[in-house]
């Protein structure tokens, strides 16, 4: 008996979400398309784009990253860091530096 009550309760619950996302629907059709380029030249962009790596593959997009060099040493970084950290100009947690 529990089980049945909880079945319609969820089946009830089930159609009060699908009946709150129901909108209007656009049935315009969309406007027809010309294209003016042969699929040949498309098809060779494409494969252009691809070799240079300008083609996404996924939700990430990886852009090409200048080549940096940097003059300072690993020790002078690390020092900077301590004297910024004991100014409390690095903030932590939710604390602001000023």
């Amino acid at each position: 008996m529990n089980a049945s009550k909880i079945l319609l309760a969820s089946a009830f619950a089930t159609l009060a979400a699908v009946g709150a996302q129901a909108g209007e629907v656009d049935l315009t059709p969309l406007p027809a398309f010309q294209s003016t380029r042969t699929v040949a030249e498309v098809r060779a962009e494409a494969v252009a784009a691809q070799r240079a790596g300008q083609i996404a593959h996924g939700e990430q997009t990886v852009v090409a990253q200048p080549a940096l060099s940097s003059t300072l040493t690993r020790a002078d970084v690390r020092n900077d860091a301590k004297v910024a950290q004991r100014a409390g100009q690095i903030p932590h947690g939710d604390l602001q530096a000023m």
